[in-house]
């Protein structure tokens, strides 16, 4: 599921939804957005951070 939400989020950093230095929703906004649990969501971008596509602050 988490590479699901994954590439969701892809798909938004790539339509311009979210311009590069951005902030994008929090994990509890994306989980409720997606309707998935927020350790989804956090593997998710987790999984983006590693990539370096997201920076966690």
């Amino acid at each position: 599921m988490y590479q699901q939400i994954k590439g969701l989020i892809t798909q938004g950093l790539e339509s311009g939804e979210w311009e590069p230095g951005e902030i994008i929703p929090g994990e509890v906004e994306l989980a409720a957005r997606y309707k998935v649990s927020q350790g989804t969501v956090r593997k998710a971008i987790d999984e983006l951070a590693a990539d370096n596509l997201l920076m966690r602050r």
